[in-house]
């Protein structure tokens, strides 16, 4: 007897042809339907008990288990925020939202008046003491705060943070009040005044000199007569002595001092009393009253000084007088510039202090999507891309190999090449290289596709090939048995076939109309610049020949073939780092018209020489270490934000940077004390985890995908699948399944747990055979349903 091999995967998938005419269903292979699209779907069902073989079955479902979950990927999307409770304004535009590395001023005029904040800038109506009407308007001038990355412990040790950081002294804002129709200054006094949503009530103009006011706090006013006793702010106050111009009032028991209209009181609790008016009558009969405030205290306010708040300075909050000095009060405006660092972060919000009415908030930062990708050692002399998140599939791409001290390939190995060509036409080997990227970009749309040539043969003295490109791991045919003149099409990406040499296992593959093969787009839109040789750049010098003056241009790595402008003579350059560049889109999705930043990739010459991310340059924060990981973060002030985390807990640094695929940008909020900000919402997509189960538990994946492992000896799940009593054994299971000794089967059936799932099961006559089983399914089996293969098939 011999074995063969059915390839029942390779015939289904033969006939499909992705994005031209053919109509024909895709046939699903591993990983699908356990893992599609980098989200999760699956679990494996292992035997529960300790039977033979039972360590071997364990061993290759957490095989497989691992070759899966490294498939998962996730992406998240972020909402914008949203206030409740009181005036608020949101510093953006609809055209510009406050972007990572900009400033207030570059998104606003900065200017907030009525109708941005109609309650807390309202306009008003002052009431002078002769009862006469002045108009005036408020607004508030903010200063250019920058949004951006700060890491500062006086905020949070070790953590860098998104956010905006006031330095000490910096300006926050600038509070006005502007009279349209200017009230006297001797006209001041015992009159009520808002500014910024608060009554507060003028003790004190200040006259003759006119450069001050004194504002006392009407957090509660009350009129009281003598003999009367009330509540005011949750105190208990009574007469007990008043006079034609004097008043003593008792508060909680406490006795204030001899008091006139104007004066104030400071109480054991730090509250203020001050009286507003005394209206004293000696007739008899009558009764006399007093209007009192019982408030957080008062306010004076000096020309181009200080504010003071219960006779105490507050630092850097100081007030300008317009008019100050004149007849007629002209404005009143606030300085308010940070006392200290001051942070409008996750639970850091400024206020303006003394006056309290005013904030600063952060509802977050919005990323449309989060996008991971990975730069990192592959093994100890090449580089990967490591789960990269193309179009339609999530997939890790070898990138350069070296020496431990030069890049001298692309791709792993020279065996194992990525196969990419400066412009023009690329010719694959099928003997050297594993795969090539081809690439569509029109400026405004562009999408990637991992490829190959294979199966070269002759049919018909005719020179053929196949041409697939992976999804999520696996191989899938776009055009079999494509000849010479033959157009392949995948999505927007069109090859025409050129030679095919079935000796040497090359084909050429010519690019469609904004097709290359040397750059690649994630699915957000990210480009990176492919490595490629090059054989036209010159040296520079005219006599000497050398490969000192090479520019090592975006893309371009060695070896380089330079060619003597004066001689007849070439040489290979190498170089020992190459800087991978990535391009953003800017903030309307155009392709590759946002900001640049470059992994460089090198050899760890400090230890054993090591390929690793050894700089990145194009950052726009200074990299500053997570807690103490040896992780360093920044990120690129871009529309999209970048994020760029360096790991460098190894000798081999990696970089993970999350691309945003759109406009990116921060919630920061102008707004009233008592606003309550809610941050944007993340959903995630993709993710999940591939659970290893025993078969005793299967009911709690029973609504996932199954890879049922063993038969139905040791497995209840497989009897289940095979439609068999369990256990069957020996040469019960042999009749059940046609799987004799050395044999083994993957079959793939509607699951007997929810028919709108796969059960596909992997198993063999022994434990040795199921094994077999398992790793011929990770070689892309066929995975749809009805599909029963049995391995390797006897044949006489």
């Amino acid at each position: 007897m011999r074995f063969n091999f059915r390839k029942i995967a390779s015939v289904l998938a033969s006939a499909v042809m992705i994005g031209g005419t053919a109509g024909t269903a895709l046939a699903a292979n591993y990983p699908a339907p356990f893992v599609v699209g980098g989200a999760a779907d699956g679990a494996i069902v292992v035997t529960s008990g300790s039977h033979a073989g039972a360590v071997s079955d364990w061993d290759a479902a957490v095989s497989l288990q691992s070759s899966l979950q490294n498939l998962v990927t996730t992406t998240a999307a972020t909402t914008g925020a949203t206030t409740t409770g009181g005036d608020s304004y949101k510093i953006e535009r609809a055209s510009t939202k406050f972007q990572m590395g900009k400033g207030i001023l570059d998104i606003v005029s900065g200017t907030v008046t009525d109708t941005d904040m109609p309650n807390l800038l309202a306009d008003g109506t002052f009431l002078d003491s002769d009862n006469n009407e002045k108009d005036y308007t408020q607004k508030l001038t903010l200063a250019n705060l920058t949004l951006g990355m700060f890491d500062d412990n006086d905020y949070a040790e070790d953590a860098p943070t998104v956010g905006i950081k006031i330095s000490s002294a910096g300006s926050v804002l600038n509070y006005t009040l502007s009279f349209t129709d200017q009230p006297a200054w001797d006209k001041l006094e015992t009159a009520n005044i808002k500014l910024l949503g608060k009554e507060y009530y003028i003790l004190d103009a200040n006259t003759p000199t006119n450069t001050s006011l004194t504002l006392l706090d009407s957090a509660e006013t009350a009129t009281i007569a003598e003999d009367e006793t009330m509540t005011v702010a949750n105190k208990e106050v009574l007469v007990t002595f008043i006079g034609d111009n004097q008043v003593k009032l008792n508060i909680d028991g406490e006795e204030t001092n001899t008091l006139a209209q104007g004066e104030t009181y400071k109480l054991s609790d730090g509250s203020y009393v001050g009286i507003k008016d005394i209206m004293y009558t000696s007739k008899t009969g009558a009764v006399s009253k007093v209007e009192f405030s019982v408030g957080s205290g008062k306010l004076k306010l000096t020309n181009g000084q200080d504010i003071e708040m219960n006779d105490d300075s507050i630092s850097r909050l100081k007030a300008y007088l317009g008019g100050q000095g004149g007849a007629n009060l002209q404005s009143i405006t606030i300085e308010w510039k940070a006392d200290g660092e001051l942070f409008v972060a996750p639970d850091s919000e400024p206020e303006m202090p003394g006056f309290k009415a005013v904030k600063l908030t952060w509802g977050g930062m919005t990323y449309p999507v989060e996008e991971d990708i990975v730069v990192e050692a592959g093994g100890d002399d090449y580089v990967v891309l490591k789960n990269f998140p193309l179009k339609d599939s999530t997939e890790t791409i070898n990138l350069l190999y070296g020496n431990n001290a030069n890049w001298t390939g692309i791709g792993k190995d020279s065996d194992n090449v990525l196969r990419t060509v400066e412009s023009g036409n690329l010719t694959f080997d099928g003997d050297t290289d594993d795969y090539f990227v081809a690439t569509y970009d029109d400026g405004t749309n562009a999408e990637s596709y991992l490829m190959r040539a294979t199966n070269f043969k002759v049919e018909s003295s005719v020179n053929k090939t196949t041409i697939q490109y992976k999804s999520d791991g696996t191989w899938t045919n776009v055009q079999s048995d494509v000849s010479k003149g033959d157009d392949v099409t995948l999505g927007s990406v069109t090859l025409t076939v050129g030679t095919i040499n079935y000796n040497d296992r090359t084909v050429v593959l010519k690019p469609g109309i904004n097709v290359n093969f040397n750059t690649l787009y994630s699915k957000e839109g990210l480009k990176v610049y492919l490595p490629y040789t090059s054989t036209t750049i010159q040296n520079s010098t005219t006599e000497e020949y050398s490969c000192d003056n090479v520019t090592w241009s975006t893309g371009l790595v060695g070896p380089v073939n330079l060619s003597n402008t004066y001689a007849n003579a070439s040489v290979l350059c190498y170089s020992s780092t190459f800087d991978l560049a990535f391009v953003e889109e800017d903030k309307n999705e155009n392709k590759a018209s946002g900001s640049q930043f470059n992994a460089t990739l090198g050899w760890n010459t400090a230890t054993t020489a090591q390929a690793y991310v050894s700089d990145i340059v194009g950052e726009s924060a200074t990299f500053s270490e997570q807690d103490d990981t040896d992780k360093y973060l920044s990120y690129v002030y871009s529309p999209l934000a970048t994020k760029l985390l360096w790991d460098k807990s190894g000798d081999q640094y990696a970089l993970t940077l999350t691309y945003h695929g759109s406009e990116s940008y921060g919630n920061v909020f102008v707004a009233a004390p008592e606003v309550t900000v809610s941050e944007g919402t993340t959903t995630a997509a993709g993710g999940g985890q591939i659970l290893v189960v025993k078969d005793s538990e299967v009911d709690s994946v029973k609504n996932k995908n199954l890879i049922v492992v063993g038969g139905s000896c040791i497995n209840s799940v497989a009897a289940e699948v095979l439609g068999v009593d369990y256990p069957t054994c020996g040469a019960d299971f042999t009749t059940a399944t046609n799987v004799g000794a050395g044999q083994y089967l993957i079959k793939a059936v509607k699951s007997p747990y929810n028919a709108e799932k796969t059960a596909v099961l992997v198993a063999g006559y022994e434990a040795a055979d199921t094994k077999n089983a398992a790793d011929k399914l990770a070689e892309s089996h066929a995975t749809d349903v009805g599909t029963e293969n049995i391995y390797p098939e006897v044949t006489a």
